[in-house]
C-alpha cells in the first residue's frame, strides 16, 4: 500500500515537474511576469513598512500589492491553460499568451511608477504625463482582453482532459472576459464629473470605482470595497478570478468523484453558470449604488435566481450528458481529448 502511495506521490511530481519545464520552455513570457509579479509583490510589501504615504485613503503601496498578487495567479493559470490547448492553432495562442505577459508588465510597471510619485494610476488626469499614463494603461488592457477572447473562443472548440476540466477552463475564461469588461465602465465620468469636463473645469480624476459615492469612503478590509454604495469592483473580481476559482474545483471534484458517472462536470456546469450570473448580479447591484453587504430584496431575489439557473442547468446535464460533451472539435491531426 505505501508503495503504491508512493509511486502515485512520485508521478504527480513528476507530472507538476514535466508541466512547469515545458511552461518555462514554451510560454516563457508570461512564467517570466510571474517571477515579476512574485517580486513585485515582496518589494511592496517592504515598501508599505517603510512608506507611510497614501493615494486616495489607501496605502500607497496597496495598489501595487493587489495587482502583482492579481498577475501572480493570472499569469501561470493561462500558461497551463496554453499548455493544455497545445494541439490547438499552438503559434497563435503562443502568440496571445506574449500579448497578455507584455501587457501586464506594463501594467505592474505603470502602477508601480505612480506608486512611487505618490498618484494615483487609475482615473489620474491631474497632468498631461498623468493622462498620458492612464491611457496607455488602457489601451493596453484592452490588447489584453482581445487576447483572452481569442484564448477563449480557441477553449470553447477544444475538449480538455475531462469534461470537468473542460468546463471548468471554459466558463472560467469567460468569466474572466466578463470581469475584464466590467473595468470598461469604470473611466465613465460620474455625474459631477462629466458637470466639470462640460463646464470646462480642471478635473483631476475622471472615472471612478465606487457609484454614488466618492472613492476612497469606508470600505472593507483589504478589499477596500464600498460600505457605502456601489463598487464596480466587485463583480470586476469576481468575474477575473472565476479563471483560478472554476479549474481548480474541476481538479478537486475530479480526484474524488467517479469520472465515469461524470457528475463532476455536472457540478462544474451548473458553478459555473451561477457564477457568472452572479457577476451580472453584483454588477446591476454596483451600477444602482448598493454595497455589496446591504442588498435589497431585487438583489437577493436575482442571486437566488443565478444560483436557481446554474442548479437547473446542472441537473439537466445530469440528465442528458451530451451536454457535457458540446461545443467540442479536435483539429485534424491533433490527438484527441
Amino acid at each position: 500500500m505505501n508503495a503504491r502511495r508512493n509511486a502515485g506521490r512520485n508521478a504527480r511530481i513528476k507530472a507538476l515537474t514535466d508541466l512547469g519545464t515545458r511552461i518555462w520552455q514554451r510560454q516563457r513570457p508570461l512564467a517570466l511576469v510571474t517571477l515579476g509579479a512574485a517580486a513585485l509583490l515582496a518589494a511592496s510589501g517592504l515598501l508599505a513598512c517603510l512608506d507611510g504615504r497614501q493615494v486616495a485613503g489607501a496605502p500607497v503601496w496597496l495598489k501595487p500589492a493587489k495587482f502583482a498578487l492579481a498577475i501572480l495567479t493570472t499569469a501561470p493559470t493561462l500558461a497551463w491553460i496554453l499548455e493544455e490547448l497545445a494541439g490547438s492553432a499552438p503559434r497563435r495562442l503562443r502568440a496571445a499568451g506574449t500579448v497578455v505577459a507584455t501587457v501586464a508588465a506594463l501594467e505592474l510597471a505603470l502602477i508601480t511608477l505612480q506608486a512611487a510619485r505618490g498618484v494615483r494610476s487609475h482615473f489620474n488626469h491631474a497632468s498631461t504625463f498623468d493622462s498620458v499614463v492612464f491611457t496607455t494603461m488602457g489601451v493596453a488592457i484592452t490588447l489584453l482582453w482581445l487576447a483572452e477572447l481569442f484564448i477563449t473562443v480557441r477553449a470553447f472548440g477544444w475538449s480538455f482532459a475531462t469534461p470537468a476540466r473542460t468546463w471548468g477552463i471554459r466558463l472560467g475564461l469567460a468569466g474572466t472576459l466578463a470581469g475584464g469588461a466590467v473595468g470598461f465602465w469604470m473611466p465613465h465620468p460620474s455625474p459631477d464629473q462629466l458637470a466639470s469636463l462640460r463646464a470646462g473645469r480642471p478635473t483631476p480624476v475622471v472615472g471612478a470605482h465606487a457609484v454614488g459615492v466618492p472613492d476612497g469612503g469606508p470600505g472593507l478590509p483589504l478589499a477596500g470595497w464600498s460600505t457605502t454604495g456601489g463598487d464596480l469592483r466587485v463583480p470586476h473580481f469576481l468575474g477575473l478570478h472565476a479563471l483560478q476559482g472554476l479549474p481548480l474545483l474541476a481538479f478537486l471534484l475530479d480526484g474524488l468523484v467517479d469520472r465515469r458517472r461524470r457528475p463532476s462536470a455536472q457540478v462544474v456546469l451548473g458553478v459555473g453558470v451561477a457564477w457568472l450570473g452572479l457577476v451580472v448580479v453584483t454588477l446591476t447591484q454596483a451600477l444602482r449604488g448598493q454595497p455589496l453587504l446591504a442588498p435589497d430584496g431585487l438583489t437577493a431575489a436575482s442571486a437566488l435566481a443565478a444560483l436557481g439557473v446554474g442548479l437547473a442547468i446542472g441537473r439537466r446535464a445530469a440528465r442528458r450528458p451530451a451536454i457535457l460533451t458540446a461545443c467540442a472539435w479536435t483539429p485534424a491531426g491533433s490527438s484527441p481529448r
